[in-house]
């Protein structure tokens, strides 16, 4: 009889984005604590400092967002990757060392400043551990939501029960209010208000409409063959399924070698077994070659968990702010200069990341059918011919 599957080690994330274009216009009121991430030389001097600040939090002074009158005090900004590198911004850089890049140089690729935020979970499986972290961008705000399953063996089904929990029931609480229990849809709203109006004020702000985006991986498991494709309408299959369509009848709906073929958006050479299942806000991560491995290189699941996650943010932010651009363009209203010229910055950084080099840029299909899926294309191509 085959080993059934199972699962120790799952993260999953989801991520809200919502863009602010008077920040890269330059018409935000510069009393405004992050007006900085709309100039060159302000926004540079402080990604300087926030990278000196992860390097040596024990001596740091990086300013830290003014707190919210309803939330808890936020933690000091930082740059977006943890520790000294990330293999997603690495290519971002054109193989350079985050760790060697100046504000200057990260400005150009627009990269957004990250700060951890305090929200307490009740009412969740022991095993799991969420975190909320926000991005403050020069094209907006990103708020982003990290659950991490680690105990014992699941069968994937039993992971996409606990996925959807989160997804749908858990409930979350300010530190200061631990009375104030809301869901993860309300919880996110909460946050990313507190964000925006921490670092904007009133200035208005555009939800993005491919939200949330969700990334799930297996990190660590086993499987009866790491060689064997998953098989059409199975446990595997209707679990990464669970954790893309987010639709809760996932035990009972009709899954076969169609909806698995549609959803399959990646499929190496030689490796029937790894897939990447997609749909247009979400991706699930199965590569059981790398999650069955043992010892350190368990990590390399988890990073590549992150590098996604990572690629996914920076690209709703921008891909929201070029769409955004594009369509008063349509309508004829009046754009600032500046504005225009930068939605010009970030298309051109989509169009690397979707058609570029793979040695200069990160290059995933993951990127290619988010911005497909969203319809970007016209709106990419219009604004970096201006």
């Amino acid at each position: 009889m085959a080993t059934p599957t199972q699962i120790t080690n799952f993260r999953l994330s989801f991520i809200w984005i919502e863009t602010v274009p008077a920040v890269l216009a330059r018409t935000l009121d510069t009393k405004q604590s992050f007006a900085f991430l709309g100039s060159v030389g302000s926004y540079a001097e402080k990604f300087d400092e926030s990278k000196s600040s992860a390097a040596t939090p024990s001596t740091a002074s990086a300013a830290k967002p003014p707190a919210d009158p309803a939330q808890p005090a936020a933690e000091p900004l930082t740059v977006p990757w943890l520790g000294s590198s990330n293999h997603y911004w690495k290519y971002t850089f054109a193989r350079q060392s985050p760790r060697d890049v100046t504000g200057a140089t990260a400005w150009q690729s627009l990269v957004p400043l990250r700060v951890s935020l305090q929200r307490r979970y009740a009412l969740a499986p022991a095993e799991m551990k969420v975190t909320f972290e926000g991005f403050y961008s020069p094209a907006g705000i990103a708020l982003v939501a990290n659950a991490y399953y680690r105990g014992k063996a699941r069968t994937p089904m039993e992971i996409a029960e606990v996925a959807q929990f989160i997804r749908h029931q858990a409930q979350f609480n300010p530190v200061a209010t631990p009375t104030r229990r809301k869901a993860l849809t309300a919880t996110a709203d909460d946050l990313i208000g507190s964000v925006r109006r921490s670092a904007f004020g009133a200035t208005p702000a555009y939800a993005g409409s491919n939200q949330p985006f969700s990334i799930a991986t297996v990190v660590q498991g086993t499987v009866a063959d790491a060689a064997v494709a998953v098989a059409p309408g199975s446990d595997e299959h209707r679990a990464l399924a669970a954790v893309s369509t987010w639709k809760q009848d996932y035990r009972t709906m009709s899954l076969g070698a169609k909806e698995l073929d549609e959803a399959t958006l990646d499929k190496a050479p030689g490796t029937a077994s790894d897939l990447i299942y997609a749909t247009k806000t979400a991706r699930a991560v199965w590569l059981p070659r790398e999650f069955t491995r043992t010892g350190l290189v368990i990590r390399r699941m988890s990073c590549y968990h992150r590098n996604l996650t990572l690629c996914a943010v920076q690209t709703l932010l921008l891909g929201e702010l070029v769409d955004r651009v594009y369509k008063w363009i349509q309508g004829k209203q009046p754009i600032a200069p500046l504005l225009l010229q930068r939605a010009k910055q970030a298309a051109l950084f989509l169009d690397k990341s979707a058609n570029g080099d793979k040695t200069l840029a990160y290059r995933t299909l993951s990127v290619v059918k988010l911005i497909d899926t969203a319809n970007w294309r016209p709106s990419i191509d219009h604004v970096k011919a201006l």
